[in-house]
C-alpha cells in the first residue's frame, strides 16, 4: 500500500469482503495515517457491521 493514497476502494466478490477488509485493516495501520476504506461490494448489511 502506498503511503500517498487518502483512499481504498474495495470492489470484489462479496464472499472475499470480510478477507479483504481484515488484510487492508492492518495495511493501514502499519501506514500511520487515516486513510479512507470504501467497502462497494454486495454484502449483508450484518457482514459490513462486523467489518467495521
Amino acid at each position: 500500500m502506498s503511503i500517498e493514497s487518502d483512499l481504498v476502494l474495495s470492489v470484489l466478490v462479496p464472499s472475499a469482503a470480510a478477507e479483504v477488509a481484515k488484510q487492508v485493516a492492518e495495511a493501514i495501520s502499519n501506514v500511520g495515517k487515516q486513510i479512507l476504506y470504501v467497502d462497494g461490494n454486495a454484502i449483508a448489511p450484518q457482514k459490513v457491521k462486523r467489518i467495521a
